[in-house]
């Protein structure tokens, strides 16, 4: 009876330290996963650093978030505006910090690896003229208008001629 009792503990401690080790092994390759893409993305759009296990900041302000995880509310900064690559303020978010409008900045999203990708949008900004943004078709703000991102304004969903189709920002 002993000895049954002495297998049978064996097994069960060995299929827990096997269920421990799956779920570390899938937080580590979650992890890999994300640290591949920030230097995927640090590879391809020079001039960014790493800032966070899943953000990158380039010298002129602009961050770009891999994956909120936040409430849009919580994940934009005031004074900034920022865009989502998927509706409702979830995935990928590129944020233009707002002391940044009004300096004739032309921001290329793909500058960021964010182009033709915004499908939400938000601007935590507040009432001074300046500070709303033009979203552009094409590259250097050519193209054509798509919409504005005026002050306290905000867009969960994007029509669909506009979804995926913003190329870059100025204000």
């Amino acid at each position: 009876m002993r000895r049954r009792q002495a297998t049978f503990l064996t097994a069960v401690m060995a299929g827990l330290t096997l269920l421990s080790s799956a779920g570390v092994a899938t937080a580590a390759s979650a992890s890999d996963s994300t640290q591949e893409e920030v230097d995927a993305i640090l590879v391809e759009h020079p001039g960014g650093a790493q800032t966070g296990k899943d953000s990158i900041t380039w010298s002129n302000g602009v961050v770009l978030e891999l994956d909120t995880g936040e409430a849009a509310d919580d994940a934009c900064p005031q004074d900034s505006m920022c865009l989502w690559d998927d509706q409702n303020y979830t995935g990928r978010m590129v944020e233009i910090p707002g002391s940044l409008c009004g300096l004739g900045f032309i921001f290329n999203l793909k500058d960021y690896g964010f182009n033709d990708m915004a499908s939400s949008w938000l601007s935590t900004t507040r009432g001074l003229s300046n500070k709303y943004g033009t979203v552009w078709w094409d590259y250097d703000a050519l193209g054509g208008k798509l919409w504005q991102m005026l002050p306290g304004l905000k867009a969960p969903t994007l029509p669909a001629e506009f979804n995926d189709e913003a190329s870059s920002v100025t204000c």
